[in-house]
């Protein structure tokens, strides 16, 4: 199958800055880190896409790309929130939840805090709640639950936690899958953050 057009990513900044954290600088490493490990996604032979892109501005959002929220704390939590929901897999550090207005996955940056590669950890949790994005939580899924994995599927993740082979092509495999996001609270933002 010959690969075409672009996978978007779309990051979307609702924390507020901090001296030792979160500011542009580290918005860049985090969006980066995310590239590096999609580009594999996007290159392996299961991948429908021929090219990424990634962008913490607004667009359009197609049926096939991800809206990734970075929220504070679980507190500010647009799952919590706006649906008065729990996300369907909840932790401390993230949730992913397939409200009526389209998937919602959610990065808890507080809860990374203190860690030595922050933005590294910050982008691998942002890929594990991309996968619960596209692969477990949309309705009709095959896989019930992607913690049965390893790497970056596994249900504890760290700096030391590696994107292995198996969840790259895992991703690859259901990157062309569409699964409408919750594109409402992107939209309504006035600004970004910083």
């Amino acid at each position: 199958m010959a690969k075409s057009g672009v996978f978007t990513l779309w990051l979307v900044n609702l924390a507020p800055g901090n001296q030792y954290y979160w500011g542009e600088g580290t918005m860049w490493a985090v969006g980066n880190h995310l590239r590096d490990m999609f580009q594999k996604v996007v290159d392996h032979p299961s991948s429908p896409f021929e090219r990424l892109h990634y962008s913490w501005e607004r667009g359009v959002v197609q049926q096939t790309d991800i809206v990734i929220y970075f929220l504070a704390s679980q507190a500010d939590s647009i799952i919590k929130e706006k649906y008065k929901a729990l996300p369907k897999h909840n932790s401390g550090s993230g949730g992913t939840f397939p409200s009526a207005s389209g998937m919602i996955s959610e990065v808890y940056l507080r809860a990374m805090e203190g860690d030595f590669a922050y933005s590294r950890l910050v982008a691998k949790l942002a890929f594990h709640e991309c996968m619960h994005n596209k692969i477990d939580t949309p309705p009709a899924s095959t896989t019930a639950d992607i913690h049965n994995g390893d790497g970056l599927a596994a249900a504890t993740i760290s700096n030391g936690t590696d994107l292995t082979d198996k969840n790259i092509g895992l991703m690859a495999a259901n990157l062309g899958r569409k699964v409408i996001q919750h594109t409402e609270t992107m939209n309504a933002t006035t600004k970004f953050l910083f």
